[in-house]
């Protein structure tokens, strides 16, 4: 996409999804027949539940977080996309709104959506949540 438009890209390493362990890249459904008590306590309360193996919830929050803080101080009054997984976005939006971030799977987030925050007078604020390209 930037080679396309011409625009500088840079990977943000602290934007990455959450690391599910044991669960990284297996099938929902699979997991959901094998370990259904596990999963549905992960999708209740992820800082309680992490996956066998996986990143701490605590740890993927602070790690977004910090990403987050560095690109509102780096780049201030510029337009920027970020692309990224649906936690990652979620926590960015819990985060914006001041909710606890243990509510993040609460909030839909479909693929290749669009949301936008908007920073004033220094305060990010979601300007729009979930919309279609």
């Amino acid at each position: 996409l930037g080679r396309e438009l011409n625009v500088p890209v840079t990977l943000e390493s602290r934007l990455g999804e959450i690391g599910f362990g044991e669960w990284e890249g297996m099938d929902p459904a699979i997991l959901y027949r094998d370990c259904p008590e596990a999963i549905d306590n992960f999708w209740v309360d992820p800082g309680a539940y992490p996956p066998p193996g996986g990143e701490s919830f605590i740890r993927f929050q602070q790690r977004v977080g910090a990403a987050l803080d560095s690109i509102l101080q780096n780049y201030p009054s510029e337009h920027l996309l970020v692309v990224a997984h649906g936690g990652v976005i979620r926590m960015i939006i819990a985060r914006v709104l001041g909710m606890p971030a243990g509510n993040i799977f609460r909030m839909d987030v479909p693929y290749a959506a669009v949301s936008r925050i908007a920073v004033e007078q220094g305060i990010p604020r979601l300007r729009f949540h979930c919309s279609r390209l």
